[in-house]
């Protein structure tokens, strides 16, 4: 299954993601976690949260300019795919990538300008 233990998704990893979120300084920024069942990130988004560096609410997808998205699937495949929270602002391009633990990667995509 698509699913992780504790042992490829915990506390400290979930830390990690956080730390680089904040370090990037983004603005209108959004989060997708395609890990573990909970696409909206509700864990990732109140430790964000806490520390200062709260992501647009849930509903706000439609207006994001960057997403932050988690993932052991290679980027193509989740731009390529049917999530909403990444259909809701393409096209995107990617912008960084970071390998957190073992085969998860943090993947950050900006929208393209449709014009």
């Amino acid at each position: 299954n698509g699913f992780l233990s504790a042992d490829d998704w915990n506390y400290p990893t979930i830390e990690h993601v956080r730390d680089i979120v904040v370090s990037e300084h983004r603005d209108k920024y959004n989060l997708v976690d395609v890990l573990t069942g909970d696409t909206r990130a509700m864990y990732l988004r109140a430790l964000l949260t806490i520390s200062g560096e709260t992501p647009m609410s849930v509903d706000a997808y439609p207006n994001a300019r960057f997403l932050y998205i988690y993932s052991k699937l290679p980027i193509e495949q989740i731009i390529s795919g049917q999530l909403w929270e990444v259909s809701v602002i393409k096209p995107v391009k990617l912008l960084k990538q970071w390998h957190i633990k073992k085969d998860i990667n943090l993947y950050l995509v900006e929208r393209v300008s449709k014009d």
